[in-house]
């Protein structure tokens, strides 16, 4: 793990504090278990300190486990960090995983996928 005061490096994902107030994830491993899950939950807050917009590429994740998926959509943990997410993808399997969440997933936290990060920041910010 490598650490400063605005990111997060961990071998699965890249956790940065953007100083739009935006927390980012940058996921480079191609499976989200409930520990990396857990894992980027509790670093994003730790680097926010607030309930934040969470910006998330998943253009790297093949698979999300079921227990990945409901703690993004059902935990305490998530709910308290997220203000609302924004989904980058930017290829057909990225939709389809999107897509995939989206559906069997139901989260309270206003959630929309996104082929543009410039789209995706306007939509976290308004």
């Amino acid at each position: 793990m490598s650490e400063t005061d605005n990111q997060t490096i961990f071998d699965e994902v890249t956790i940065t504090l953007r100083p739009d107030g935006i927390v980012e994830f940058l996921y480079t491993t191609s499976t989200v278990d409930v520990d990396v899950a857990r894992k980027s939950v509790a670093e994003g807050f730790k680097l926010s300190g607030v309930r934040a917009p969470t910006l998330v590429h998943i253009e790297s994740v093949k698979e999300v486990t079921r227990d990945a998926r409901v703690f993004f959509s059902e935990s305490e943990e998530n709910r308290a960090a997220a203000s609302r997410v924004a989904l980058i993808i930017e290829s057909p399997l990225g939709r389809i995983l999107g897509n995939f969440f989206m559906g069997f997933n139901k989260t309270s936290l206003p959630l929309q996928l996104f082929t543009d990060s410039d789209a995706a920041v306007a939509w976290l910010l308004r």
